[in-house]
């Protein structure tokens, strides 16, 4: 079959178009990745002076709290954080000198903290230094004049202004970044539409020109259409590989909190729980040792019934019968706050189990009570509402295998919504309605059969709407103001019962009447 020169031009003149769209399509693809990648770095650099601006005023917090404690109780303890404060404020200021360098305004306002932070070290190395002179009382008599506080407030106003002046930088660097980003996508969906008018008019020459040949025309045309599917497989695979990618970054970025809380935490409970444990193991030899005092001043007493009148006179001052009887009650509720604190310091220690990377035997029960324990400020009485009524209705349960910190995380997700949508319901009602409907948490677990267990979480709070329901354990939504939620919480407590225990998670909710979570979870894993 004869093929027309016009033909073969009109073919090659198609080719070169769309390897030419092509090249200038890869051209702005690639400007604007290295504009996107300039961009990004250009945040993080800003993020990094945020950061460092506000560890700046921290460690000036840190450095007055360490004072104040050393002079106050001459714990070197608080001696040594005044020192590391200082020593990491003589750090950052030239790290942010040097982040600062190309922005004149901002080294202006740097200048101008890093003077007043100076001064304000001085202040406070002054007041030591009266200390260190065995005067201490003039110390602490300085310390409360608190002079240092107009310098203190001062560095706060600078260090906001650095901040504010950062943000802005920061949100017009995403602004610029956004803005590429629609650029490229532009460029791609334009040059796609070009390709497909230019394949479309190549398809109707050939089509003209080889009508007879019916054969190769069906192939080219399967080939179209097989290349089209993949264009449309491809674009799916990677929207969605895009949000695998986030949802992994997200979960990445709030396991890495949880687990720095959980070590955080676990710290905290160990260094309470040991000067805990001495006194209340000291309180018992006390309250023995001041018994036997009282039985030995009753014995005395019972031979010795008319002492001289220097000791009635001290005996009725102090008033010996009152201070007999209230000793003791004294002791005893000591005994009570100490008891107390060790079961907070052991709820605090079964909730910071966050980073551990092996299945676990628990008591699912004891980590619910943990999580509650942390939760407890939340769940009293406060001026605009009465408490919010805690129902359990605990079954017999075996011990589960499971990863406990990432079940607590589920826990506290979930109980702690509960919270908010009760506050939340709270603000439409007034105090003697929430009285008469008063809150309620309702935790109630059971088994299934002999190899599940279920926990189910219940709240009367305002409820879901169905359409938001649908969304609840998508990533990335959530119904919060902004500041106030992530919308990863829910995402994550779905894979953390889905995935991570092959078990099963559930909402049902009613608006107006409430919300229950129903979580199952088999007893042993595989």
């Amino acid at each position: 079959m004869k093929i027309y020169p016009r033909f073969l031009l009109n073919i090659a003149s198609g080719l070169v178009a769309a390897t030419l769209l092509s090249l200038t399509t890869s051209s702005i693809a690639f400007w604007s990745i290295a504009q996107t990648n300039e961009s990004n770095r250009l945040v993080q650099k800003t993020l990094n002076t945020i950061n460092r601006i506000n560890s700046v005023i921290q460690n000036i917090k840190d450095a007055e709290s360490g004072q104040r404690g050393y002079l106050l109780s001459e714990d070197k303890a608080y001696q040594q954080a005044y020192i590391n404060a200082t020593l990491s404020i003589e750090k950052e200021i030239p790290l942010l000198k040097q982040l600062l360098i190309d922005k004149p305004d901002q080294q202006n306002r740097l200048s101008k903290l890093e003077n007043l932070v100076s001064a304000r070290i001085a202040q406070l190395q002054q007041v030591l230094n009266i200390k260190n002179q065995q005067n201490l009382e003039a110390a602490r008599f300085k310390l409360k004049e608190n002079k240092g506080y107009l310098l203190t407030e001062k560095i706060r106003r600078i260090t906001l202004e650095l901040q504010t002046v950062q943000t802005e930088t920061l949100l017009q660097q995403q602004k610029y970044a956004l803005v590429n980003a629609q650029n490229a996508r532009i460029a791609f969906i334009l040059a796609i539409v070009i390709n497909l008018l230019i394949f479309a008019w190549l398809y109707k020459l050939i089509y003209q020109e080889v009508l007879k040949r019916n054969r190769v025309e069906q192939q080219i045309m399967h080939l179209n259409e097989d290349l089209e599917q993949r264009v449309v497989e491809r674009t799916e695979q990677l929207e969605t590989t895009l949000r695998d990618l986030q949802q992994t970054q997200g979960q990445l970025v709030q396991q890495e909190k949880m687990s720095s809380l959980g070590q955080l935490v676990a710290g905290v409970a160990h260094e309470i729980n040991n000067p805990v444990n001495f006194i209340h193991g000291n309180l018992q030899h006390v309250q023995e040792y001041s018994q036997n005092l009282l039985d030995f001043l009753q014995l005395y007493q019972k031979h010795y019934p008319n002492p001289a009148v220097e000791i009635q006179a001290c005996a009725e001052e102090i008033d010996l019968d009152f201070l007999r009887q209230d000793l003791m009650k004294i002791l005893s509720s000591m005994r009570i706050g100490t008891n107390r604190i060790r079961e907070i310091v052991l709820s605090l220690r079964t909730f910071s189990r966050m980073d551990e990377a092996e299945f676990k035997i628990v008591n699912i029960h004891e980590n619910i009570e943990s999580t509650l324990m942390i939760l407890q400020h939340r769940l009293k009485a406060k001026p605009e509402r009465p408490e919010i009524e805690l129902i359990r209705d605990y079954g017999e349960l075996p011990n589960v295998e499971c990863f406990a910190g990432q079940l607590n995380q589920v826990f506290m997700n979930i109980l702690s919504n509960a919270i908010d949508a009760l506050e939340e319901f709270n603000a439409k009602r007034s105090y003697q309605e929430i009285e008469t409907n008063p809150n309620r948490i309702t935790i109630h677990t059971s088994t299934i059969g002999s190899n599940w267990v279920k926990i189910a979480i219940a709240d009367n709070g305002c409820g879901i709407p169905e359409a938001i329901k649908e969304r609840i354990f998508d990533p990335f939504f959530t119904t919060k103001p902004v500041g106030k939620g992530t919308g990863m919480g829910m995402s994550i407590s779905y894979q953390i019962i889905t995935q991570k225990h092959n078990g099963k998670i559930k909402c049902f909710s009613t608006p107006g009447e409430g919300t229950e979570f129903i979580i199952e979870i088999p007893i042993q894993q595989k």
